[in-house]
């Protein structure tokens, strides 16, 4: 699901950054600022979903052992 909305992001925010120009022309400036920020939100949502499907994936490849489970108590 991660996956999914990782690359669902990236499109929105690719989508977002190349309506900035065009939106600034036609509907003013102000409009093309809202869309840069909301490239930035989606940018930021996408690497948010990276870095846990990452971690995600790491903690499955390296389970916690019995020395680490002992050191942390």
């Amino acid at each position: 699901m991660l996956l999914y909305l990782q690359i669902a992001f990236t499109i929105l925010s690719a989508l977002c950054i190349a309506a900035v120009i065009p939106l600034g022309v036609w509907l003013g400036w102000t409009w093309a600022i809202a869309f840069g920020l909301a490239a930035f939100l989606f940018f930021g949502l996408m690497l948010l979903c990276k870095q846990t499907l990452s971690f995600r994936n790491s903690e499955k490849q390296n389970p916690p052992t019995d020395d680490d489970k002992t050191q942390n108590s």
